[in-house]
């Protein structure tokens, strides 16, 4: 498989007035996403699925989907497979556990999971 690089920032509780509608998309309260300009360009379509979650879809040729959302989901601190990275909250909840599972059945990566972020609080 090919990598592609990409540039994504979700944001939380944000209003940006004036923000370019093909490089931010705010659905109601608590989801954002912010792409850089190439990222932008790759864009589809997107559709929110609640105030919490929004589906982005990138060019069919990219092959990718992306999913943004508040989940409320701790999925701990231990790899599994190619889901959940070394870099998550410790304790996992049962959030967690049913968002793992999601993502497996649907071939999806929890990537903030992949990253060394600074020490969270739980």
């Amino acid at each position: 498989m090919e990598k592609i690089n990409l540039n994504i920032l979700r944001l939380a509780e944000v209003r940006w007035k004036g923000a370019d509608p093909m490089r931010s998309h705010t659905h109601k309260k608590s989801v954002d996403i912010l792409f850089d300009e190439t990222t932008a360009k790759r864009l589809g379509s997107w559709c929110p699925i609640s105030d919490r979650v929004l589906v982005d879809y990138l060019k069919p040729e990219d092959i990718i989907i992306i999913i943004i959302g508040e989940f409320y989901a701790n999925v701990g601190d231990k790899r599994v497979e190619d889901v959940v990275g070394p870099s998550g909250i410790e304790t996992i909840n049962e959030r967690g556990c049913r968002l793992i599972e999601w993502c497996q059945i649907n071939c999806l990566t929890i990537t903030n999971t992949w990253y060394q972020n600074h020490p969270r609080r739980q």
